[in-house]
């Protein structure tokens, strides 16, 4: 990374300026009194000065999660996804401001209000979980006491409500990647004329190389695909290319499974090993001898998971949405562009989808990322091996 600046600090200045570009020119933020853009060249101008602080969050989370321990990596993905979002959003300001241009409209600064607030509350909530400041720290207080446990609770109950717990997580992760999935893969299955490898070997070269010629001047175009990229190298930067390439050769081989009625949670069942995975955490559920609170914390780490793992299916529907409702505007306007980049979004968000799932349940056929200690890792670590006692938590 040639930047010296922090991650953080990096991310701060970003958030700042997203939050810049989408408050009204009227609006001051705070004690910098920036504003938002007031032309159609101020917008532009906003625009590609925020590109370049894209760029360098991209690739400073890049190292962050590299460094990161285990908890963090998880936000790490959440906040990738919520940038990803944040970035498609700023392309349809600029493809909506791009065609209000194309047809001599003047620039909506102070027009829309009620609009414009609904989409300043969207990014401000964007930047929140870019930030993690929706995240409430679990203190050592908040660790469940044995003796309090032994109060109210007999151990069979709390062994059942730890099975129940990975047979319901183990389920929910599965069945929420598979009906994301499979809405993605049947939009990209029925795009006309979609060549997955070829494809794919564009994807080897760079997304830089897919975009569409744009004529000279159309500078709010020229971003407009500058952040679908950025927003595509989100995704790509928490999972890595070599995830892309596999989720493309599987959907190859689904397609048909798929046009015969058959549904992606039960592929993805077969995928992620769950019968065998569920086999294993229910025999060592039932055989473990450690104490009563190692249960509650095995219990509650997965109820955590379970939670970050449905904010990523969330931020998922939404980027999917943002790229189907970009796409259609592409093809059906006098300005038709960014379409081959919209798909190739649809396919690394696909693959973000099955991949980052398949990490939360430690799917043995897929160990490209192992950046979240999925179900099976936290049951293990909490019943399976013995530690001191006095460095319990």
């Amino acid at each position: 990374m040639n930047s010296e600046r922090s991650y953080s600090q990096i991310l701060l200045d970003y958030s700042q300026k997203v939050q810049d570009l989408f408050s009204s020119p009227s609006d001051s933020v705070g004690e910098r009194g920036f504003r938002g853009p007031t032309s159609f060249e101020n917008l532009a101008d906003q625009a590609e000065d925020l590109i370049e602080l894209s760029d360098q969050l991209n690739l400073a989370a890049t190292d962050e999660l590299l460094q990161a321990i285990p908890e963090q990596r998880i936000q790490h993905g959440t906040s990738l996804m919520a940038k990803s979002l944040v970035d498609l959003e700023i392309s349809a300001t600029l493809l909506e401001a791009a065609l209000d241009l194309e047809e001599n409209q003047p620039f909506q600064s102070n027009l829309d209000e009620e609009r414009r607030a609904r989409s300043k509350g969207q990014i401000d909530l964007l930047v929140e979980i870019m930030n993690h400041d929706d995240q409430v720290e679990r203190t050592e207080g908040d660790l469940p006491n044995e003796r309090a446990l032994k109060e109210y609770l007999d151990p069979p109950t709390i062994r059942f409500a730890l099975q129940g717990a990975v047979e319901d997580g183990l389920d929910l992760i599965t069945s929420r990647a598979g009906r994301l999935s499979q809405e993605v893969i049947f939009e990209l299955i029925n795009i006309d004329g979609l060549n997955l490898p070829s494809l794919l070997n564009d994807l080897a070269s760079g997304l830089s190389g897919i975009v569409e010629v744009v004529e000279p001047g159309k500078r709010l175009l020229e971003l407009y695909q500058g952040y679908i990229i950025r927003s595509i190298e989100s995704l790509q930067k928490f999972i890595g290319s070599k995830a892309t390439e596999i989720f493309v050769e599987q959907v190859i081989s689904w397609m048909n499974p798929l046009k015969g009625g058959k549904i992606m949670t039960s592929i993805l069942e077969t995928l992620y090993g769950i019968s065998q995975s569920e086999a294993n955490l229910v025999q060592l559920i039932d055989s473990s001898q450690r104490d009563l609170h190692f249960f509650q914390l095995a219990t509650d780490e997965i109820e955590h998971l379970l939670n970050e793992h449905q904010r990523q299916i969330q931020l998922g529907e939404k980027i999917n949405t943002g790229l189907g409702i970009l796409g259609s505007i592409s093809s059906a306007l006098v300005l038709p562009i960014g379409g081959a980049l919209l798909t190739v979004g649809k396919v690394v968000l696909g693959a973000f989808i099955v991949t980052a799932s398949g990490d939360y349940l430690d799917a043995p056929s897929l160990k490209l990322l192992n950046h979240v200690p999925g179900i099976p890792s936290l049951v293990e670590s909490r019943l399976a091996f013995p530690v001191n006692r006095d460095s319990d938590s």
